[in-house]
């Protein structure tokens, strides 16, 4: 039933700068032209896939041939506020695939909480500049909504750097780099002027705020040393509370034999620090399995406290059991990590023989469960934690090799990560797929539905490194909403007011009417169906879409009309399902 498809394999290289430090079960590897390495062992491979990926929930012009989306902390890369989401990505072409600063990086924009985009990405910062690793954040200029943006660009060399749109979906960046040569700089929000970031300069990592108003960057003030406190190969995260008054900010030393995570408080905005305490040491053992940490990781605080959460993966110390989500906040289990996934409740770890010997191909940087990501609902009920995990490849090769794709798996818990729910993998990832990446929004979460995007190709492996034939696979950005408990897709825009099945088909008046510039449109499905909503103006033309051919089950269900850009004026509404179209009018005036 599956048809094998003869191709090159992308490139699979676990392990690039800290190859010394990773101690990492047998890997081979595997390059673009087909050649590979298979127990010891040069050859050449087929490669399977069965049918076409389901990209219908990607987000518009990000898709690329770059396939290395972070680097060591997990990007903020998408943020929620309302019905409007804003996705980012690192993008470049098949010619560039293997050339580090040929990334540029675009922005996306949905008025209608993901159901439709704009017809065009938002280019942040061209060639030669460039620009990858975004972290993103909605905030007012001026009185004017807009995104605020900061990360890596290139100039020449990588440099951090940050800036701010005149105004949201202008593309009319300013764009400053930090003062002094210094890596990516991560960051978190601190005010309504003011972003806080982090960023190594040397050996040494320094904090710095910038001000997105005036677009200039603060005085440096420096968190860790070298060698005892950081290394060149350090990776580092940072969060703030809802009043940007505390501020944490985690790093990983990657020095062999000497590897921890390390962090260090601000309870004044940034102004002075506290002391350096280790979140986790060299060596930790959990349930009987000897850990050391890897970079993959995550930190965010609850909305409205000052309690922090970090996450990160591991690597093992001796056996693949070793292979770790591990999660941390001071107050919980006396300051000690928590595991929140391993091979005890991950079906696929749990085959730890097979685990052992298997010839392993994954995407560089990553480990068998890899790259947490955390955000709590808003409410600040529920945290939630999101990574990926491995796979089987379903086809058995001639050489009897075994490759692994990976999936994205939620979990949640609510008594501040004490303990955790059993992963569930996301409904929507299959065999048929490499999903790696999750970035959790931030904000726009309740307790049943939390926004994430994920990266989607055809094949495992990484094309970004060491590679001088073209890529084979694309790279799909996916948005969802996802229930955590069950792992399922929610339906995209829509809010379901009530399960009770009504008599029939209906579309009710908007409410406000009129409006400026949001309303809110209900309407009843008698029996699931997939659904169309979509505005019109006075001439016929469809300047909206709500609601894009999504499956949604009986009940009474709710859509947001945001009509910001739009101008005054009488506009109609139409549901289209089933077989049934109905349309009403409405009245903007602003």
């Amino acid at each position: 039933m599956k048809k094998i498809l003869t191709v090159v394999l992308l490139a699979a290289l676990n392990i690039f700068v800290f190859a010394d430090s990773h101690k990492a079960i047998k890997l081979d590897k595997s390059l673009e032209d087909g050649s590979a390495v298979t127990n010891g062992v040069p050859g050449k491979i087929t490669y399977g896939r069965t049918v076409a990926l389901d990209t219908s929930r990607r987000v518009p012009g990000l898709t690329s041939w770059w396939d290395y989306l972070t680097n060591g902390q997990n990007q903020r890369m998408v943020a929620v506020f309302g019905d409007t989401v804003l996705v980012a990505n690192s993008y470049c072409d098949s010619a560039r695939a293997q050339t580090s600063n040929g990334r540029v990086i675009y922005y996306q924009i949905s008025y209608n909480g993901g159901a439709t985009w704009e017809a065009d990405p938002i280019l942040v910062q061209a060639q030669p500049l460039g620009g990858a690793y975004p972290d993103i954040f909605p905030v007012f200029v001026s009185g004017s909504r807009t995104m605020a943006i900061t990360g890596r660009n290139f100039n020449p060399g990588s440099r951090g750097y940050a800036g701010v749109d005149v105004l949201l979906g202008a593309g009319s960046f300013t764009n400053t780099t930090i003062p002094a040569v210094g890596s990516d700089y991560f960051s978190c929000l601190l005010s309504s002027t003011e972003l806080g970031g982090t960023y190594q300069s040397g050996d040494s990592l320094f904090f710095r705020k910038y001000n997105y108003t005036n677009n200039t960057f603060g005085t440096r003030q420096i968190i860790a040393t070298p060698t005892a406190e950081i290394d060149a190969n350090g990776r580092k995260c940072i969060a703030s509370s809802s009043n940007g008054q505390n501020i944490f900010i985690m790093w990983y030393v990657s020095t062999a034999g000497v590897e921890k995570l390390a962090g260090k408080f601000s309870s004044d905005g940034g102004s002075t620090w506290g002391a350096m305490q280790t979140v986790m040491p060299t060596t930790y053992t959990v349930g009987g399995d000897v850990t050391t940490p890897w970079f993959g990781m995550d930190v965010t605080y609850k909305p409205n406290t000052s309690t922090v959460s970090a996450a990160w993966c591991t690597q093992p110390d001796a056996s693949v059991k070793g292979y770790k989500i591990l999660y941390w906040s001071p107050g919980i289990n006396g300051g000690n990590p928590v595991k929140v996934a391993d091979w005890t409740n991950m079906p696929v770890l749990g085959d730890t023989a097979w685990m052992f010997n298997s010839t392993a191909l994954i995407q560089v940087g990553m480990t068998y469960v890899s790259h947490p990501t955390l955000a709590y609902s808003s409410d600040g009920t529920r945290l939630f934690c999101s990574f990926n995990s491995v796979q089987k490849d379903s086809i058995v090769y001639p050489d009897n090799s075994v490759y692994l794709f990976n999936d994205v798996y939620i979990c949640y818990s609510d008594n501040d990560g004490a303990t955790w729910s059993t992963p569930v993998k996301l409904a929507s990832c299959t065999v048929d797929g490499d999903e790696i990446y999750p970035s959790l929004s931030k904000t726009g979460n309740t307790p049943g539905s939390v926004g994430i995007v994920y990266q989607l190709s055809a094949f495992p492996g990484s094309s970004s490194f060491s590679q001088t034939t073209a890529p084979v696979s694309k790279n799909w950005i996916i948005y969802n909403r996802v229930d955590p408990v069950t792992g399922n897709s929610l339906p995209i825009g829509i809010n379901t007011l009530s399960t009770e099945v009504p008599d029939a088909f209906s579309l009710s008046q908007n409410y406000p009417n009129p409006f400026n510039p949001t309303t809110k449109i209900k309407f009843d499905v008698k029996s699931a169906t997939n659904i169309n909503i979509k505005v019109f103006d006075v001439t016929g033309r469809e300047v909206a879409k709500l609601v894009n051919n999504e499956f949604v089950k009986a009940g009474t269900h709710e859509v947001t009309f945001d009509a910001a850009r739009f101008a005054s004026g009488v506009y109609f509404y139409t549901l289209e399902a089933d077989n049934v179209k109905l349309t009403k009018k409405m009245m903007l005036v602003k």
